[in-house]
């Protein structure tokens, strides 16, 4: 519907027009808030009229006169004379009618069967009955338009909301100003209805959809997952009461519980209504069809808001409960932080158990809301507040936290040795992340994150070579992948392996969010030094889409990585709006960094010049893993240029010597391919430019696969070895191997050739830039290059010059 002000003049009109006993047809297109406005009506007339509801069926039901059950007796699967049923009908009405004035309202008249449309249109001859009902178009239904044209009905347009409307809905409802996307989202998902704006708003802060960031509500990473069509769709079902009783109680019970074994559900739940929804897709059978859950979060979380105060506790007392003791499981967290907002009490063990699974699934807001309803302070609530805070970005607020603990023991009971030890391990990570060595001197963990921060990977390895490894599972993986990241900083990328391999043997035991995300933002960068950027790319993709929150509130720079190895521009890479502003540590410098060296520039010098800088920035001095990948980059950025055939002519010879030598003292497949790239463009041998090529596309590394088959091509052609350029074609993208091309055509670079095909097709240079994505004067250069290396001038000349040898014949003799 339209804003408040505008909301309120329809309010005031229907009141009037019912209070006078003139029927009202409320239209209104999808979204437009028809149910709310018809439901606030009939709450504002309620208390001088009988306010008799009938609600829409869709149009197929077996019962015919489904809609009209309250008010009238059909047989289960009977479909009596029409006659019969308008008797009853009116005499029920009239019945009513003597002690008060009647309406009868009707939600959704589109969905009536026809039948049931033309019987309540009859009634609008008595005098005592009032007809409100909703629909989306009047002239979709002939007995309302009928009835409109003959003045029997006075109709009321509602129209949705529009964006700067919606926008105004959700600031009052989120308590601030919101971004641009987050309006834009929310009102296309929502269609302009202020009621599912509201909704989804809340569903939207419940799940980390979107982040309070500068004073501004913004998306973040993972915003459109929860709102799928199939969840939106399921949620508009439930507010525009298009489910029978059966199919409301058996949802409700899914929303509150999360999930139901099917012998609960059998006792308190109607079956086929379960295999009706289940059948819709909005419920579906897990664990061998022993366990039921609802299909998306957003339905979830529009019935729990829907959801009476009675209603939820009764559910709640009844069936969840009893479930959590007799099966040892436990609803989620957002369905615990939903009941204590209903006031249902929830005893600390299910609260911090919840808030455990909230903080693992990345879900920090709903996890600090668990925690803080825990009665008794202990240790194990104290650290989950803590970590809740450290993944919203509140370090300060997690510090005091810590810091209350440690002055005020007694404000919990005794803690479990492992717990304090653990607490003791989180205040280290807070202590470490401003601190300086000197400042968390005897603390060998703080100590080694202070080191990784200022990226001094060597006095991390000489500090985890000179202390005995901690005992507890958390504090050892997490000094462990430390150490492994810093061997890969430093180019022993083999031990960076076996150390990952170790740690990977005792992550399922890690109980700390914040030593886990560490853990992992280690792993990445390890996979990332060493090369093997098809795991990397696998186990980046897998988390996403497993938890899908699980990288927005850590390690920002982490999304760098997929961008970075495809060598795309920096733009739009970091978590939706919400960017870091500073990176976390010298690492996360060099990820940025590079990836701001991808970005368009005038010349390929000009990147080539700010790439060698980067490899000799004092800070990488000893960082062979960082200084491979710079000086790697270097050469392949060079090697996608307009570089000549001639096998390492146009490559600068010091650079090439310098990337080989970086590649001889680091060890992994990044270093393979690179060492053999370098060591093919010195040599000038194609074979060893082949092997690199297929060094890199066995670890997804399709930049340099690509670089090193294009220049073994052209090596190969020129020296005139087809096998050798056979088998390097066929590892370019989207080439077939030709070896017998003119020996002329080898000379042409990988762009160059692309723009002699479209010309050789009578392309334009305006076309030719459009289809590259190149501008037009740098289409023609490249066409410019290759006639003077092809020795034509024109158009014809090229088209003939690189004409195959039968088609040539042919047009001879013809």
């Amino acid at each position: 519907m339209t804003g408040d002000r505008t909301r309120g003049q329809l309010m005031t009109q229907l009141e009037v027009h019912l209070r006078r006993g003139v029927s009202v047809v409320v239209e209104g297109q999808f979204g437009s808030g028809k149910t709310e406005t018809l439901r606030l009506a009939a709450r504002a007339l309620e208390s001088d009229r009988n306010i008799v509801r009938l609600r829409g069926t869709p149009r197929g039901s077996e019962t015919a006169y489904l809609a009209l059950g309250d008010l009238v007796r059909v047989g289960s699967g009977s479909i009596p004379h029409p006659a019969v049923v308008f008797a009853q009908l009116t005499a029920r009405l009239r019945q009513l009618a003597e002690d008060r004035p009647v309406i009868l309202l009707i939600d959704n008249f589109d969905f009536l069967d026809p039948q049931s449309m033309a019987l309540c249109t009859m009634v609008l001859d008595m005098p005592a009955v009032t007809l409100l009902v909703s629909c989306n178009r009047v002239d979709d239904s002939p007995e309302i338009r009928a009835a409109v044209n003959s003045g029997a009905m006075e109709p009321l347009t509602l129209t949705a909301l529009s964006v700067d409307e919606g926008r105004a809905v959700i600031e009052r409802f989120l308590g601030g100003r919101v971004s641009t996307s987050v309006a834009n989202s929310l009102h296309a998902h929502s269609r302009g209805n202020g009621r599912i704006l509201t909704m989804l708003a809340a569903h939207a802060r419940e799940n980390g959809n979107i982040a309070h960031v500068d004073g501004l509500w913004r998306t973040t990473v993972h915003y459109a997952e929860p709102f799928t069509s199939g969840s939106l769709r399921s949620g508009l079902a439930v507010l525009q009461s298009r489910l029978n009783a059966d199919e409301r109680a058996a949802l409700e019970v899914l929303a509150a519980a999360g999930s139901v074994h099917i012998d609960v559900l059998a006792r308190y739940c109607d079956m086929q209504a379960l295999e009706r929804l289940q059948r819709e897709g909005m419920v579906e059978a897990r664990d061998g069809g022993n366990t039921y859950w609802l299909h998306s979060k957003g339905l979830a979380h529009i019935l729990r808001q829907t959801l009476g105060n009675a209603r939820s506790r009764e559910v709640w007392t009844t069936i969840v409960e009893p479930g959590m003791s007799q099966r040892g499981v436990r609803p989620p967290g957002a369905n615990i932080v939903w009941a204590l907002q209903r006031g249902i009490e929830v005893n600390d063990a299910a609260l911090l158990a919840a808030a455990d699974d909230a903080i693992r699934a990345y879900s920090p807001r709903i996890a600090l809301d668990l925690v803080s309803a825990v009665k008794w302070r202990t240790g194990l609530s104290i650290r989950m507040q803590a970590e809740a805070h450290w993944f919203l970005g509140q370090f300060e607020q997690g510090q005091r936290v810590l810091a209350g603990q440690a002055q005020h023991p007694e404000a919990s009971t005794s803690p479990a040795v492992d717990e304090v030890a653990l607490s003791r391990l989180v205040r280290s990570v807070f202590a470490a992340r401003e601190a300086t060595p000197e400042g968390v001197a005897g603390d060998s963990v703080a100590q080694l994150l202070v080191h990784r921060r200022t990226g001094n990977y060597r006095a991390m390895l000489e500090l985890y070579r000179s202390i005995t490894l901690p005992s507890g599972s958390d504090s050892r993986y997490l000094v462990t992948m430390l150490a492994a990241e810093a061997y890969a900083a430093c180019g022993d990328s083999a031990r960076a392996r076996l150390l990952t391999i170790e740690c990977g043997l005792v992550a399922g035991n890690v109980r700390s969010g914040v030593v886990r995300e560490i853990g992992e933002t280690a792993h990445y960068r390890v996979l990332f030094l060493n090369g093997e950027w098809r795991a990397l790319s696998d186990l980046l993709t897998q988390n996403v889409l497993r938890r899908p929150g699980r990288l927005l509130f850590g390690e920002q720079s982490t999304l760098l990585l997929p961008r970075l190895i495809a060598r795309e521009p920096r733009a739009g890479v970091v978590g939706g709006e919400q960017s870091a502003a500073s990176p976390a540590d010298m690492f996360a410098w060099f990820l940025e960094r590079s990836a701001d060296l991808f970005t368009v520039h005038d010349t390929v010098d000009h990147m080539v010049a700010q790439f060698k800088e980067l490899a000799g920035d004092r800070r990488l001095t000893g960082l062979f893993g960082l200084q491979l990948f710079a000086l790697g980059s270097l050469v392949l950025v060079q090697g996608e240029g307009d570089t000549d055939p001639s096998s390492g002519e146009d490559f600068n010879e010091l650079d090439l010597k310098r990337l080989e030598r970086c590649a001889r003292s680091t060890t992994g497949p990044l270093a393979r391919q690179l060492g053999l790239l370098a060591d093919g463009l010195l040599t000038g041998k194609p074979a060893t430019l082949v092997r690199a090529a297929q060094a890199a596309a066995r670890q997804g590394n399709t930049g340099l696969s690509t670089v090193a088959a294009t220049l073994a091509s052209r090596t190969a052609g020129r020296i005139r070895q087809p096998e050798i350029q056979r088998a390097a074609q066929e590892l370019v993208p989207g080439s077939e191997a030709q070896p017998d091309v003119p020996r002329e055509a080898a000379m042409l670079t990988r762009r160059e050739r692309q723009v002699v095909d479209l010309a050789r097709s009578s392309s334009k240079n305006s076309e030719i830039a459009a289809v590259l994505g190149i501008s037009p004067r740098t289409a023609e250069r490249h066409l410019q290059n290759a006639y003077r290396k092809l020795g034509v001038s024109t158009r014809e000349e090229l088209r003939r010059a690189l004409q195959p040898p039968d088609d040539a014949a042919e047009s001879g003799g013809a």
